[in-house]
């Protein structure tokens, strides 16, 4: 979900989060009607919702300790 510059992530709905600030996701896993599996998540920035999105694929930050966040809430790498 997020890119990791040297002071800001960006995520793909163009959300940009300054890495001082306290950013979480509340991750929903599902399947689509279709049956495909889908993620569901809210970006809560200093407690506040600010921003929800969902699909089949998560793109994975090339910094490892986004890499390692976004798997311990509940993402994996893609296959």
């Amino acid at each position: 979900m997020p890119f990791i510059s040297r002071n800001v992530v960006f995520f793909h709905n163009n959300v940009a989060v300054p890495l001082g600030l306290n950013y979480d996701w509340n991750l929903v896993h599902g399947r689509d009607l279709e049956g495909r599996e889908i993620w569901y998540a809210t970006l809560i920035i200093e407690g506040q919702p600010v921003a929800q999105g969902y699909g089949q694929k998560v793109t994975w930050a090339k910094d490892m300790a986004c890499r390692e966040y976004c798997i311990s809430k509940g993402f994996r790498p893609p296959n």
